[in-house]
């Protein structure tokens, strides 16, 4: 097969995505490394087809983001909806990455959703080119300051934090509810020592690990009356990896529950450093979506967030605000159990 062949037959497959709503006006293509994987082809091929999709007005790049399928003639009752998200793009999270990728991937009738990266700001701003802001990363103050100082009437919905002001939306996990139900069952099934890895003493400088922490201590207290001080380690455990294997030879756990997906290699690095076997000496928790991170350390239980269940009840939200209740919902994450004996 020719180049030229190959091009053309790649152009016209993504087309045909396109023409059957496959690939639906407002979303991204997939990305170049996920085409070479799907379709076996080069870079230089996938990108001479993007070109003639982009001459035919199919898709429109966008920089940083990717290929956008455009709206075709004929579409005019495609609604447009424009969301803003704030990002935090100096210091963007594998939580914001894999919330932005979910994002780009929700389809909905009839509509074509552009995103557009925001900040506090331009939220405070009152900025108005918007059909809604979804608002994802917080610094210390940052609720307190918008629920006393928002005055724009584009809707806000707040992902995984629960924002007290009556029309501020919400979707988020119960961090602290989910994770006491973890930790009740580990403990009545028999796990007497569950080390809890990344932990914050603060709710404003580790909201996450703060609130997950939270859950395990009164999972604990509940079932023994008190909980162990000497089986917390706290946050930045890269920073102090010689003393955390240490920990791990003193303490002995049955279990090591990670609070956070950015601390589980150093740990997982740690728990072999320190001579432990993960599934036989020690089981390892992880309260974050891994899969979504695409870390692959087995075996692993974790706690799948359904970040695209949250994106699209966001989308959703935005596409009927004024005619629908400002939602206020805890999203069930799902537990994915592997290898662990403590959670059979």
């Amino acid at each position: 097969m020719n180049a030229k062949s190959e091009y053309c037959q790649l152009y016209n497959a993504l087309k045909g995505k396109i023409d059957s709503g496959v690939y639906a006006p407002g979303t991204k293509l997939p990305s170049e490394r996920a085409m070479i994987e799907q379709f076996g082809v080069s870079r230089t091929t996938i990108r001479r087809a993007l070109e003639l999709l982009e001459d035919g007005k199919y898709v429109a790049k966008r920089p940083g983001v990717g290929c956008i399928v455009c709206a075709q003639p004929g579409e005019a009752d495609v609604r447009r909806l424009r969301i803003g998200i704030d990002i935090d793009r100096i210091n963007e999270s594998q939580y914001q990455r894999g919330l932005f990728q979910h994002m780009q991937n929700v389809r909905y009738p009839n509509l074509s959703v552009e995103y557009l990266v925001v900040s506090h700001a331009d939220v405070l701003g009152g900025r108005n080119d918007l059909d809604g802001v979804i608002m994802s990363h917080f610094r210390p103050g940052d609720i307190a300051r918008l629920e006393k100082e928002y005055r724009s009437t584009v809707p806000l919905c707040f992902l995984n934090r629960t924002p007290t002001r009556a029309d501020f939306a919400y979707y988020a996990v119960d961090y602290t509810g989910v994770s006491y139900r973890i930790v009740s069952r580990l403990l009545k099934n028999g796990a007497g020592r569950i080390l809890v890895a990344g932990y914050s003493q603060s709710e404003d400088y580790g909201y996450a690990e703060h609130t997950r922490m939270q859950g395990w201590m009164k999972a604990y207290t509940d079932f023994t009356g008190s909980y162990p001080e000497e089986l917390m380690f706290g946050k930045n455990i890269a920073l102090q990896m010689p003393r955390f294997t240490d920990f791990l030879q003193k303490e002995h756990p049955d279990v090591v529950y990670v609070l956070t997906g950015g601390e589980l290699p150093v740990v997982w690095a740690a728990i072999v450093q320190a001579g432990l076997v993960p599934g036989k000496d020690v089981d390892v928790i992880c309260f974050d979506d891994i899969e979504d991170f695409g870390i692959q350390y087995h075996p692993i239980t974790f706690v799948r967030m359904q970040l695209g269940r949250i994106a699209a009840m966001a989308v959703e939200y935005f596409a009927h605000s004024g005619t629908m209740p400002v939602p206020k919902v805890f999203v069930e994450p799902q537990l994915i159990v592997e290898d662990c004996k403590y959670l059979f």
